[in-house]
C-alpha cells in the first residue's frame, strides 16, 4: 500500500517527480511591487493637481492617486504623512503647507 505514505488528497505523481528530479528548485524571484509600496507614517512631497467638493487637496505619487486632508490650495507643494494605503488611493494628512504663513488645522 503505497498510497498510505502520502497524506491524503496529495497527488503521488506530482510528488515522486519533484522529489526525483535531475532540475534543481529554483527560488522564485521577489516581487519587488511591495518593496517600492508607500507605508503608513511615511512622510511624501505631493503638488496639489486639483481640489474636491470637500476641500480635500488631490495629487498623484508613483501612480497612486493621493487625497491630502486639510486646507489645500491647487499648485501648491505639501508635505503630508500617509495614513493608509489602499489598492491605488494614498490618504494623506497634511504635515507643512511649504510656503504658507498659515497653519494647517
Amino acid at each position: 500500500m503505497v498510497k498510505d505514505r502520502y497524506k491524503k488528497g496529495s497527488n503521488i505523481s506530482s510528488r515522486d517527480i519533484r522529489r526525483l528530479s535531475i532540475y534543481p528548485n529554483m527560488p522564485r524571484p521577489k516581487d519587488n511591487t511591495t518593496k517600492n509600496r508607500p507605508r503608513s507614517g511615511q512622510t511624501i512631497r505631493i503638488e496639489i493637481m486639483d481640489v474636491d467638493e470637500k476641500e480635500r487637496g488631490i495629487g498623484k505619487y508613483r501612480g497612486y492617486n493621493v487625497i491630502i486632508l486639510g486646507n489645500a490650495t491647487v499648485g501648491e507643494v505639501i508635505e503630508a504623512r500617509i495614513k493608509s494605503v489602499r489598492e491605488n488611493t494614498i490618504i494623506a494628512e497634511a504635515v507643512s503647507y511649504g510656503d504658507r504663513d498659515v497653519e494647517p488645522f
